[in-house]
C-alpha cells in the first residue's frame, strides 16, 4: 500500500497539499498540524473511506481559531482506531498557551493515533504522531518524556509502523533512541525534511525531523521525500506486511 505522511502547517498550503495528494493517490495518508475544520476536506481529497482525527490543542494564532491535531485517512479498511495519549495535560481542545514552555505543554495533548489496517497478510498497526518542538532541534526534559512514553508504547507491539513529525533531528539523541528501537526507513542521503522556502525560519534548516519507522513484519520500500507543498517534506513510501 502507498503511504504518505506530511505536516501540512494548518491552513497555509491547502491548495498545494490538495494537488499533491490527488496526484499521488495514496492508500493511506497521515497528516500532522491538521485543523479540525479541514478533516472533511481531506477526506474528500484522499477519497478515504476510513478516517479518524485526534485533537491536540486549540490554535489561536496566525489568523487561526480551531482545534489542531493529527489525522489518518485510509482507503484500506481499518479494524480498530485508538488514540494513545503520550504526554501533556491538555484536553486536546483547550486554547494553546504559548507564554512559557510549561504553559505550552500544559495546554497540549501529545498523542499517537493508531489505525489497525486490514491487509491480505493480516492486521498492520500504523501510528502517526507529532512530538513537541524544541529550541534549535535540541533535547529537553519534556520531549525526552514524550519519547520515553512513545517507546514504551511501541515496545508492546511485535509489528508496527510509525510515522510523523518527531521534531528531533536525525543523528541527535531522541531520534537515535527511536532508531535503536525501530528501523529508520528514510534513506541516509536525505539531510533535512524541512522546506526552507516555506519554513518560518526563512532559510533551509539541516534537520531531518520527520520519520517513518517499522518493526517486526512491517516493511517500507521506495521511501522518498517530496518538497514544495508545505514547510515540511512529505514522506512517500510503499508499506507492506510480510506473511
Amino acid at each position: 500500500m502507498k503511504l504518505i505522511s506530511l505536516n501540512i502547517e494548518f491552513n497555509r498550503h491547502l491548495d498545494r497539499v490538495k494537488d499533491f495528494l490527488q496526484a499521488e493517490q495514496a492508500d493511506v495518508v497521515c497528516l500532522q498540524e491538521l485543523l479540525q475544520e479541514h478533516v472533511l476536506f481531506f477526506q474528500e481529497v484522499t477519497e478515504a473511506g476510513f478516517v479518524h482525527y485526534a485533537p491536540m490543542t486549540r490554535l489561536q494564532r496566525y489568523g487561526v481559531d480551531d482545534v489542531l491535531g493529527v489525522g489518518i485517512f485510509s482507503r484500506i479498511p481499518v479494524s480498530r482506531w485508538q488514540v494513545h495519549q503520550i504526554s501533556g495535560q491538555g484536553s486536546g481542545t483547550e486554547p494553546f498557551q504559548a507564554e512559557t514552555a510549561a504553559s505550552k505543554h500544559g495546554s497540549t495533548r501529545f498523542v499517537a493515533l493508531e489505525a489497525v489496517l486490514t491487509t491480505p497478510a493480516g492486521d498492520l498497526p500504523l501510528l502517526t504522531t507529532h512530538f513537541p518542538v524544541t529550541v534549535e532541534g535540541g533535547m529537553d526534559e519534556f520531549q525526552t518524556g514524550v519519547c520515553d512514553n512513545f517507546l514504551n508504547l511501541v515496545a508492546g507491539y511485535q509489528t508496527v509502523a510509525a510515522c510523523g513529525d518527531f521534531n528531533a533531528p536525525r543523528g541527535r539523541p531522541i531520534f537515535s533512541r527511536l532508531a535503536a528501537a525501530l528501523t529508520d526507513t528514510i534513506p541516509a542521503h536525505y539531510e533535512t525534511s524541512l522546506y526552507g522556502p516555506f519554513h518560518k525560519a526563512g532559510y533551509q534548516l539541516p534537520y531531518m525531523v520527520d520519520g517513518l519507522f517499522v518493526k517486526g513484519r512491517a516493511d517500507a520500500s521506495n521511501v522518498a521525500l517530496k518538497a514544495g507543498m508545505s514547510d515540511h517534506h512529505a514522506i512517500v513510501a510503499v508499506l507492506t506486511l510480510s506473511r
